[in-house]
């Protein structure tokens, strides 16, 4: 029988996807003009710790409700939203 290396982990921290610098900052500058006009930082940040899809279904809403967001904008709070505030 083969031998199974086990090694052990000391990462505490959740896995996270790297966005770059670059997506970063521009979601957070899209908070910055297209959320906080209905939301304060600690609303967004209450929300919950949602991944993608979670945050996809929420700016979703908020484009019901009348957020205006191209499909660009939406890719780029989805992964900046993610990164800064999700699982």
């Amino acid at each position: 029988a083969a031998a199974v290396k086990q090694t052990k982990q000391t990462t505490t921290a959740p896995t996270t996807v790297a966005v770059p610098p670059e997506v970063m900052a521009k979601g957070k500058a899209l908070v910055g003009e297209k959320c906080s006009d209905c939301h304060g930082m600690e609303e967004i940040d209450g929300h919950g710790k949602d991944d993608a899809t979670g945050w996809s279904k929420v700016l979703a809403a908020m484009v019901d409700e009348g957020a205006e967001l191209n499909e660009e904008e939406t890719r780029t709070l989805i992964q900046y939203l993610t990164a800064a505030i999700g699982k």
